[in-house]
């Protein structure tokens, strides 16, 4: 939104709060939307939306973001007397946070403005902050990126400091070939000149060149009860990979089969014992955990039969195992293992998580 100059109108901007519960924050003396009335020094109408709900509330601006569906753009305008009129901004939390002091969350229904409950109501705001900007992390391929000097003028954010690309406001992929809108690398999070939190999804790009990559090659155990309940295990705190994450019995292929490298890590994690003639492949899951990390197919392997009952070995690795239900998997879960067992519970023999769609 541009800067403007109030003149005589009196311009009341209101800050509608939205919380993971769609619920709006008020304030309680007067109850009302936090706001203040726009002046000379705002530069903008959301400036002095923000100013008064920082007063009123005591959030800071990076306390809150834009919702992608409005931007900086008024949620509702309103007529409320000559030359008197209240614009209101919707923002939403980048965080959870505790009520403020002096302020109460309010169900869009209690609102008293009809006509602000049903554009709410048609907008369905849920509260969840979401990307609003993108930018794109170029690289050669062989560990160097490309940056640029941000130019030093006012109103651009982080001036003068070396930064991604991010003219790819807001379509990600629109002119920059190699980009795909539907296959971000990661989301973070910055803050714009307003001090509002800035959700962004960040891009990767490399040069498009031939040749081969290894996949790192893991195994995994795919065992049931007899009442069909799946064998998983409670990965230590301090492990490497999902620490305190629930997980299958598994391990990396060294220099042996795959279905040798399983019978030994059943062993020596478990005291499991197995017989190879015992295993089938169920699933293979191909995963990519990010443009710079090496694929991995991740083979998992049911056994029809166990030797023992599974104790813990490795008590530096792993915390417990235990029995679950399909239909009732604990949380955390290693993602890629709810994928196998969706699949292999579906029939599907093959997954692939991270990839781009071809």
């Amino acid at each position: 939104m541009s800067t403007f100059a109030p003149g005589s109108a009196h311009l009341i901007c209101r800050a509608l709060v939205v919380d993971r519960e769609g619920r709006v924050l008020r304030v309680r003396d007067p109850a009302e939307l936090p706001g203040a009335r726009a002046g000379a020094a705002d530069r903008t109408l959301l400036e002095a939306a923000l100013r008064g709900v920082t007063v009123r509330t005591g959030l800071a601006p990076g306390d809150l973001c834009l919702t992608p569906e409005l931007l900086t753009a008024p949620v509702h305008v309103e007529a409320v007397g000559p030359a008197h009129y209240e614009f209101t901004f919707a923002l939403c939390l980048a965080r959870e946070l505790p009520a403020p002091l002096e302020a109460d969350w309010l169900p869009v229904g209690q609102l008293p403005s009809g006509s602000l409950k049903a554009r709410l109501r048609a907008l369905n705001l849920d509260g969840r902050p979401a990307p609003v900007n993108a930018s794109a992390l170029i690289h050669d391929g062989d560990g160097r990126y490309l940056l640029h000097l941000r130019d030093n003028i006012p109103g651009i954010w982080e001036r003068g400091y070396s930064a991604r690309e991010d003219t790819l406001r807001p379509e990600p992929a629109e002119g920059v070939p190699g980009l795909d809108p539907a296959c971000p690398y990661a989301v973070e999070e910055a803050t714009g000149t307003d001090g509002l939190r800035v959700p962004q999804q960040v891009f990767s790009r490399a040069p498009e060149v031939g040749g081969t990559e290894l996949n790192i090659v893991g195994v995994h155990l795919y065992a049931e009860d007899d009442r069909g309940r799946v064998l998983l295990g409670l990965r230590h705190p301090d492990a490497a990979f999902a620490g305190s994450t629930w997980h299958f019995l598994a391990g990396h292929c060294e220099r042996e089969s795959a279905v040798a490298c399983l019978v030994r890590e059943a062993y020596e994690e478990a005291g499991l014992v197995i017989d190879p003639a015992d295993l089938e492949l169920a699933h293979v899951v191909h995963l990519l955990d990010g443009p710079s990390a090496r694929p991995r197919l991740q083979l998992v392997f049911r056994a029809r039969r166990l030797g023992g009952t599974p104790r813990l070995r490795e008590p530096d690795k792993c915390l417990a195992w235990r029995w679950w239900d399909p239909d009732a998997l604990p949380e955390p879960l290693v993602s890629y293992a709810r994928t196998a067992i969706d699949g292999i519970r579906a029939g599907r023999t093959y997954s692939e998580l991270g990839w781009c769609p071809a």
